[in-house]
């Protein structure tokens, strides 16, 4: 194992269960953080831990060099094995890596010290263990999270042990429920992402979409990002018909989220969520009439194109060019017509200029 660390994807899972995923990751979250699921499958030892010493040292005994490390208390094994009554001692590797503060208590991830290229020499000191978790990966235990997050892990290493692809299957799909409908975004965004991009295996089922849909995609208490991450694995998974879901979305998210909700409903054209997007798109916000015409500016979109057409004389020039954007985006005579139109006739220099970009760049590819 190189210094990279040993935070695998969910393809080890899918390994695991012997079943293939081919599905992209596609979802309107933070992608890339590590998972709850990954850190688990990855590390030779999870712990609850408090912290006693975050800025602690060794020092190697050749060179006389000192390394940082986390000295903690065990207050839980939940995975693999140390020596017990001794403090936890551990190095910290990655770009960003995690702080801690005295007294805090919080889940670590650790791999065995040799699997770190670059910090194995450090066992000449007796220390055993090497954390790669990142800033973004940092899990902190409070009052709100405590009990759903030990759970979770509890489950995932449970599941991790199980002989038979079906029981641990049906104890991962359980802790994904848990997690997506815990109230707690981050531990829900974690379970997203898997599902994302787990492809077809059944994280999830029908059965639990009605709770989804009411705990989640339906609730306002949910964030924006969330819950359009969750409508869009939900439609992709042939589980629901995520127009309506969609539009609700659309209606009742306010700003800044809504910047984040148009896009992402964009994605999945019909025509309720068209006629949804070109009312915003005539809307008094600028920044949404803007964001609503970039969301328009697709082939499957191409229905929005006399409303587009009409954008060009909007009075805020970002909302003109987007509209330009997107009229370029949508391979169509109508649009090819309303942007030479534009680029030949309208008032505004900048607004001419834009659209015969468009046009040469149509032509262009060609």
């Amino acid at each position: 194992m190189t210094g990279s660390g040993p935070r695998r994807t969910l393809a080890a899972v899918v390994a695991g269960l012997c079943l293939v995923a081919a599905a992209p990751v596609r979802a309107h979250i933070v992608y890339g953080r590590p998972t709850l699921l990954g850190l688990t499958l990855g590390a030779d030892v999870v712990a609850h831990v408090r912290i006693l010493e975050p800025n602690a040292q060794v020092v190697l005994p050749e060179s006389g060099q000192r390394r940082g490390v986390v000295v903690a208390e065990l207050r839980e094994l939940l995975k693999g094995s140390l020596e017990p009554g001794a403090p936890l001692r551990f190095a910290t590797h990655g770009h960003g890596v995690a702080e801690y503060v005295a007294g805090e208590q919080a889940v670590v991830f650790l791999a065995g010290i040799e699997r770190s290229r670059e910090l194995d020499a450090l066992a000449v000191t007796g220390l055993r263990w090497v954390s790669f978790q990142e800033h973004d990966a940092r899990f902190v235990l409070d009052s709100s999270n405590r009990k759903p997050l030990l759970a979770a892990l509890r489950g995932y290493v449970s599941a991790e042990g199980e002989g038979e692809p079906e029981a641990r299957l049906r104890k991962q799909r359980a802790v994904t429920l848990a997690l997506l409908t815990s109230g707690i975004p981050r531990l829900a965004e974690s379970a997203v992402q898997d599902l994302a991009g787990a492809g077809e295996v059944p994280l999830v089922t029908v059965e639990d979409v009605p709770l989804l849909l009411e705990r989640v995609v339906d609730s306002p208490e949910a964030p924006a990002g969330l819950r359009a991450a969750l409508l869009s694995e939900l439609a992709r998974r042939g589980f629901v018909d995520g127009a309506p879901h969609w539009v609700r979305l659309l209606r009742t998210t306010s700003k800044p989220e809504l910047l984040q909700v148009v896009r992402a409903a964009g994605q999945h054209p019909s025509p309720a969520v068209d006629e949804t997007l070109v009312a915003m798109l005539g809307g008094d916000d600028s920044e949404i009439a803007a964001a609503a015409a970039l969301a328009l500016g697709t082939p499957a979109h191409a229905d929005a194109t006399p409303s587009l057409a009409a954008s060009l004389d909007h009075p805020e020039p970002r909302v003109r060019m987007a509209a330009i954007r997107a009229l370029g985006r949508i391979p169509t005579p109508a649009a090819q017509r309303a942007l030479e139109t534009a680029a030949a006739e309208h008032t505004d220099l900048d607004t001419r200029r834009r659209a015969a970009a468009e046009v040469r760049a149509a032509t262009t590819s060609d």
